[in-house]
């Protein structure tokens, strides 16, 4: 059986998400939050910010999420800011999405159209874990979740896990 979802809800903001090509909105990522949590499965939640456009209102929508769906999000597992990276989209059209390097190809070094930068990003990080912290949605932030036992034992020897045959 299934015990554990985690959810990359990234922003709920729905222009935001939109700039981000997902195919949901904040309302069918609070309804499917909602109707994990109920159905007794364990939810976690993963967030980005400071996604090239991001603006404080867009900023906001997520903080808001986190406090109209609290009873059903079990943990808030990841908190980003935004990092640009190599060969992506944003990457190949920055100027589309408004993006600026200050003279590096650092993936944390560049500012967007709105002004927000690498400081910015970290600040609003920051806000994001006072409230999770406030919530009581937070039970450590990680950025690798534990691998299930059972995946553990399978690959143990056979393959190799998928982020090893990836950088490889």
């Amino acid at each position: 059986g299934c015990h554990t979802l985690v959810f990359g809800v990234e922003s709920a903001s729905d222009r935001i998400l939109k700039l981000m090509h997902k195919n949901y909105t904040a309302q069918d990522a609070a309804q499917a939050l909602r109707l994990s949590h109920d159905a007794g499965i364990h939810t976690n939640m993963n967030i980005i910010v400071g996604f090239p456009g991001e603006t404080e209102e867009d900023f906001q929508a997520t903080l808001k999420f986190l406090e109209a769906n609290r009873d059903h999000i079990d943990l808030v597992s990841n908190v980003n800011g935004f990092s640009v990276l190599p060969d992506t989209d944003i990457d190949l059209n920055r100027e589309k999405y408004g993006v600026f390097f200050d003279g590096s190809a650092e993936p944390m070094l560049f500012s967007d159209a709105n002004g927000l930068d690498r400081e910015g990003r970290f600040r609003r990080v920051a806000r994001v874990m006072e409230t999770v912290e406030k919530l009581g949605l937070r039970k450590g932030f990680v950025s690798k979740p534990a691998l299930n036992p059972d995946v553990l034992a399978f690959n143990k020897g056979k393959n190799p896990p998928f982020w090893r045959r990836w950088t490889s």
